[in-house]
């Protein structure tokens, strides 16, 4: 199937799209746990960096590339859940208080088990398209170790 990466003008920019994610990702996540402070210069770094990894590795940048979509898709079969409940008259204070609450936790390990589906699926399907573990891609051998 066709993506729009993949018709138009877009996929020569396909290699940046994997670097701003990661670098974006990284940037946040370091800036609200403040692992390394509130020094934002070497949080910078450290995600500038691993966003140059990211470009680096083939099978990783081809994952991210393949996971992308299917996160956007179901960010929206999220969104359009919250608002059709929000048609029937729960307030976002009632969302946050059931999604928040210890009896409703099994909603929250459903989105992390489908959000880790979507990562284990690409990355299997970008693996086999390189030709499996240990099989030589252009002098390059793949392997997880």
């Amino acid at each position: 199937m066709a993506t729009p990466l993949d018709t138009g003008l877009l996929g020569s920019f396909s290699i940046i799209f994997p670097f701003l994610l990661v670098f974006c990702i990284t940037y946040a996540l370091l800036v609200k746990t403040k692992v390394l402070g509130d020094n934002k210069s070497i949080t910078a770094i450290i995600s500038i960096v691993m966003g140059f990894l990211v470009l680096l590795f083939p099978i990783v940048r081809e994952a991210i590339n393949l996971m992308a979509p299917w996160f956007v898709l179901f960010m929206f079969g999220i969104l359009f859940i919250v608002l059709m409940a929000m048609i029937f008259g729960f307030s976002e204070g009632d969302i946050m208080a059931t999604l928040r609450s210890p009896a409703h936790s099994h909603i929250n390990v459903w989105v992390v088990g489908i959000g880790i589906l979507i990562v284990i699926g690409s990355l299997l399907t970008v693996i086999s398209d390189f030709g499996g573990l240990g099989k030589t891609q252009g002098g390059l051998t793949v392997s997880l170790g």
